[in-house]
C-alpha cells in the first residue's frame, strides 16, 4: 500500500480528492506560522521587528487559513481529517483503513522555532482572534473549533 510521505506537505485540494488532510486549531497554527517565519529570518540573521510585530502582520495577510488546501468552490474533497490536537488516534484510524503502518515515533519537523508554549488562544490578542477567524470560518464551523 501507499505511504504518507507520498503526499507530500501542503497539497492543493484538487491533487487529494478522496484521500485526507490533516488540520490544526486555526488559532495555533497561526501561531506556529508566526514562529516559524520569525525563527527562520533570525537564522538568516535577518530580523526585521519583534515577534508580535510579525505575528499580527502573519494574522492580518490571513495565511493561516487551511481550508483552502482541502476544498474546492466552498466543498470539502477529502474522505477524512488528521486534527493536530488527536494526532495519534487519528493516524492509527486512518492508517487502519488504508493499510498503511505508522511508526510508534513520528518525525519532529519544524519544532525548533516556538518559543511560548502557552496555547495560542492565550497568546492572541482578542483584534487577532477576530481577524483569524474571519479568514477561517470554514475550519471553525467545519471541525467545531471553539472561538
Amino acid at each position: 500500500m501507499g505511504r504518507f510521505a507520498d503526499f507530500g506537505m501542503h497539497v492543493p485540494a484538487c491533487e487529494i480528492r478522496e484521500r485526507f488532510t490533516s488540520e490544526r486549531h486555526p488559532y495555533e497554527r497561526a501561531i506556529s506560522l508566526a514562529y516559524f517565519r520569525f525563527g527562520s529570518r533570525l537564522e538568516r540573521g535577518r530580523p526585521s521587528g519583534s515577534f508580535p510585530e510579525l505575528l499580527d502582520e502573519t494574522v492580518k495577510k490571513g495565511n493561516c487559513a487551511g481550508a483552502v488546501y482541502y476544498t474546492i468552490d466552498g466543498q470539502v474533497i477529502v474522505d477524512d481529517f488528521i486534527r493536530y490536537e488527536s494526532l495519534g488516534a487519528d493516524l492509527q484510524r486512518i492508517s487502519q483503513r488504508i493499510g498503511v503502518v505508522i511508526p510508534d515515533e513520528l518525525p519532529k519537523a519544524k519544532t525548533t522555532y516556538r518559543q511560548d508554549q502557552r496555547p495560542a488562544r492565550d497568546i492572541l490578542t482578542t483584534a487577532q482572534k477576530e481577524t483569524v477567524y474571519s479568514f477561517c470560518r470554514t475550519e471553525f464551523e467545519l471541525l467545531g473549533y471553539e472561538r
